[in-house]
C-alpha cells in the first residue's frame, strides 16, 4: 500500500555516480516488478522506449512486421524527441535553463538508466539499501536478507 505525502520532495542528482542512480532505480522497480508484475510488462513502452526503438527499431520494424526502415526511423526520432521534449519541461518546471545538446544527452542517459534497471529488477529480487541486503518478497515486502 501506497500512502501519499501532502507535500512536495525535491529530488537531486547532483554528485552522484551513474551506476548509483541505476541502483537506486532498480531497487524501486524490483519492489514493482514483486507488487505488480503485469505493470512491470509495460515500462519497455512507456520509460525506456527511446533506448529500445532508436537503435533497434529499424532492423525490428523492416524483419519483423514488414514495415520500412525510414518508417521505423520516423518512429524512433519521434520517440527519442518526446524524451528531449520532456527533458525541457522537466527542466523549465524546476526554472533550470538547458541547451538542444544537453537535453538530448540527459534524455539518452535517462533512457539507459531505466532500461539498465530494468534489466538489473529482473535479474535478482536482492537489493541493497544503506549498507543493509534485503530480499523483495513476493508481496512486494522487503525482508532482511539473512543469507552470507
Amino acid at each position: 500500500r501506497v500512502e501519499p505525502a501532502p507535500v512536495l520532495a525535491r529530488a537531486t542528482c547532483n554528485g552522484r555516480r551513474f551506476s548509483s542512480v541505476v541502483t537506486r532505480f532498480s531497487r524501486w522497480m524490483t519492489v514493482l516488478r514483486a507488487q505488480r508484475p503485469g505493470l512491470m510488462l509495460t515500462y519497455p513502452a512507456f520509460f525506456f522506449s527511446a533506448s529500445i526503438i532508436v537503435p533497434l527499431g529499424p532492423l525490428l520494424s523492416t524483419v519483423a512486421f514488414g514495415f520500412p526502415a525510414g518508417a521505423a526511423a520516423v518512429v524512433a526520432l519521434s520517440a527519442l524527441l518526446t524524451r528531449v521534449g520532456l527533458v525541457f519541461v522537466a527542466r523549465a518546471r524546476c526554472r533550470q535553463k538547458t541547451g538542444v545538446l544537453s537535453a538530448v544527452i540527459d534524455a539518452i542517459l535517462g533512457d539507459l538508466v531505466l532500461l539498465l534497471a530494468f534489466v538489473y529488477a529482473y535479474r535478482s529480487r536482492t537489493v541493497e539499501w544503506r549498507g543493509v541486503s534485503l530480499s523483495v518478497d513476493r508481496s512486494g515486502r522487503l525482508v532482511a536478507d539473512d543469507s552470507p
